[in-house]
């Protein structure tokens, strides 16, 4: 509260008292005592995924079970009980990083090693504070991740054998992600309460994809550091991450893709959607559109979210991208094989060079390679995998909210996703339930959380925001971190959505963080500023794999320009300039 007083002969009078609007609310849990020890959070949802929006209270019952299952495999304890013994956190609407438990395990140098990939702002904020301010309780040893180190000799036998082999791991892997598919889906069968098929759910998506793709994705992002060390300066190392193949988000574009060249020509967006709703598409496009639907019709953006509709329950969302692709002038299939030629190329002419001066070491760089290629993909693996164990649960959820909205229950089908899942398992034997009321009781919290248009990256336990330093620019320039190399000029097209206006060829898509649901823009923007992220936030790993020159870490971005303005993306240097007189 904003509070306004004074003093008259020795009186004290309270003038005013009304809310402070700027102010981010932190759930009771998050909250300590005046006076007391401070903790330290990162906002991993609005930095790492992009979401300005809060998780819905059944997203974060959701998590908070995924917690529990992660917590018993990867730290042998639950998660979701101690704030004080965990660095990752699920409270009401948001995922967080506790900072102040990360340098307790790693040490504060450590640990901004690290937070600069996720988010290069948040760190130079952090980088100010006293560690001792926000020192954790915990011992180090409650920290480490038991579960996980007894896995370990697995792990790293998995890990020979796809170094030893990659083409052969990866066939085996993917083997095994569609014999999960089949399973979950036969899981999904069952009339079974939902609290028991999301454990099930979960623990087998742990056990058989997360810990097939995970090792894969870390032994392939420590082989990358491995290359780019080898290269040094050529500039042909930059050209390594294009066009990476089995990435499940790039295929997820290029299929879209294709359906958009396969449209008749000279629709717009009415014609094209009355022809979706009505599968009166050619032939051949109509197949190309029912198998991204059947691929991909389960994502779509704020997919970790439950209550997030997906492709296939809001298809019309895709209405404008097709149209923009199908108007892009370029074959995105053509351009995605381009670029994987540069790739290959760039290895040819970099492990050459190599061989003159050590024979030795080019056999390790092409075996680092060979790995990273095969596995670097893998990154978007995790994600897919989770949002399809979402949409299966999503499915039954909505066949429950429509028996509730029909006995008068629930207002609407959407109010379901504001009740948690043990509420909604117990309405099934208990009538007497006011599912209203709890819906209105369970989403106070989150309205007022809702209300933050703009989340901090890092906030501590009394709500204060730490800012980074502003560092010295010249005019008509804004910095943040080069996160894809190159450089553009372009006009800019600032986006609070995927599906919110079209972006046309060329343009810079400026927008406050990404996730897949954006993927397709990329075929069409020759730049891309970004409010928050850093080297490992999608928009900076699909940018770099397109060869788009990306900026990241631009404070404020959506809010500095107007569509239309003319700036150059310098994505070596980190620097944004605006184009005068132009």
């Amino acid at each position: 509260m904003d509070i306004e007083w004074a003093y008259e002969y020795n009186r004290l009078y309270l003038l005013q008292a009304r809310p402070i609007t700027a102010y981010v609310p932190l759930a009771p849990d998050m909250v300590t005592k005046p006076g007391g020890k401070k903790r330290l959070y990162f906002d991993v949802t609005a930095t790492g995924q992009g979401m300005t929006e809060p998780l819905s209270k059944m997203g974060t019952a959701l998590f908070r079970r995924l917690f529990k299952i992660i917590g018993r495999l990867v730290f042998a304890r639950d998660l979701s009980k101690n704030i004080d013994t965990t660095i990752p956190w699920i409270s009401d609407g948001k995922l967080f990083f506790n900072i102040s438990n990360g340098f307790a395990l790693v040490g504060k140098k450590k640990f901004l090693e690290f937070m600069p990939l996720i988010d290069p702002l948040g760190a130079k904020a952090v980088e100010q504070l006293d560690e001792h301010e926000y020192a954790s309780p915990a011992r180090r040893a409650m920290l480490l991740p038991f579960g996980l180190l007894l896995k370990l000799p697995g792990i790293l036998l998995f890990i020979r054998r796809a170094r030893k082999n990659p083409e052969k791991v990866h066939g085996w892997v993917q083997e095994q992600l569609l014999l999960f598919e089949a399973d979950a889906k036969r899981i999904a069968e069952r009339d079974a309460p939902l609290v028991e098929m999301w454990e099930e759910l979960t623990y087998k998506m742990f056990v058989r994809v997360f810990l097939r793709t995970v090792p894969l994705t870390v032994a392939a992002r420590r082989a990358l550091g491995r290359i780019k060390r080898a290269a040094g300066d050529d500039s042909d190392a930059a050209k390594l991450e294009l066009a990476l193949p089995h990435n499940v988000t790039t295929e997820m574009g290029l299929a879209l893709a294709r359906v958009a060249t396969l449209l008749p020509d000279g629709l717009d967006a009415t014609q094209l959607q009355k022809m979706i709703t009505e599968s009166a598409l050619p032939e051949e496009c109509l197949r190309a559109w029912q198998h991204f639907l059947d691929s991909y019709g389960f994502r779509g953006a704020s997919e970790i979210d439950v209550a997030a509709p997906r492709y296939r329950d809001n298809p019309k969302v895709l209405v404008e991208l097709l149209l923009t692709t199908k108007n892009s002038g370029e074959n995105p299939q053509e351009a995605f094989e381009r670029r994987g030629r540069e790739r290959r190329n760039a290895f040819e002419s970099l492990l050459k060079k190599l061989h003159a001066r050590d024979p030795h070491a080019a056999e390790r760089f092409a075996k680092d390679f060979l790995l990273f290629e095969t596995f670097g993909g893998y990154r978007e693996a995790h994600k897919k995998y989770f949002v399809f164990v979402v949409t299966i649960l999503r499915k039954k959820i909505l066949v429950q909210a429509e028996e509730l909205v029909a006995q008068k229950r629930l207002d609407s089908v959407e109010r379901v996703f504001d009740l948690t899942v043990e509420q909604l398992d117990a309405s099934r034997h208990d009538n007497s339930m006011d599912l209203k009321k709890l819906a209105r009781e369970n989403t106070a919290f989150l309205k007022r959380l809702a209300r933050v248009k703009k989340p901090p990256a890092v906030i501590d336990s009394r709500g204060f925001i730490p800012r980074p330093p502003i560092p010295p620019l010249r005019q008509g320039e804004h910095a943040g971190t080069g996160v894809s190399a190159g450089s553009v000029r372009g006009r800019i097209k600032v986006l609070h959505a995927p599906d919110e206006k079209p972006l046309l060829k060329g343009e810079i898509l400026v927008a406050r963080a990404t996730d897949p649901g954006w993927t397709p823009l990329f075929v069409n923007a020759g730049g891309i500023i970004l409010e928050v992220g850093g080297s490992l936030q999608h928009g900076a790993l699909v940018a770099r794999e397109y060869g788009i020159p990306c900026v990241a870490g631009v404070e404020n971005a959506t809010t500095l320009w107007q569509d239309g303005t003319l700036m150059e993306v310098d994505g070596s240097a980190g620097i944004i300039r605006t184009i005068v007189n132009s």
